[in-house]
């Protein structure tokens, strides 16, 4: 459609967040990783923290078959199934994201 804006969502993200009265904001996310970490990127980069939430497949869903497993920054990995699907976006190591 015509109707909206068009364009990267990080860059809308950019301009909201440059407002005054987002001082402080917390932005959720969710989507592709790629747009997720983006989000994440410019979300830090005006000092606002991100929540974001992780699409890992979920086989089992009570954390038996490990499928789930996303890399954390504090080492090693955390369930989606478990721990998420929700993350604050400081704690995903996503370098070791698909």
């Amino acid at each position: 459609g015509s109707a909206g804006a068009r364009g990267l969502v990080t860059a809308l993200l950019d301009a909201a967040l440059a407002e005054d009265t987002a001082r402080g904001a917390l932005v959720y996310a969710c989507g592709p990783t790629p747009m997720m970490r983006a989000a994440a990127d410019v979300a830090a980069a005006h000092g606002c923290g991100c929540i974001v939430s992780l699409e890992n497949r979920m086989a089992c869903g009570v954390g038996v078959c490990l499928g789930c497993a996303a890399p954390v920054r504090a080492g090693g990995y955390a369930l989606v199934c478990r721990r998420g699907p929700v993350f604050d976006a400081d704690d995903v190591a996503w370098d070791g994201l698909p």
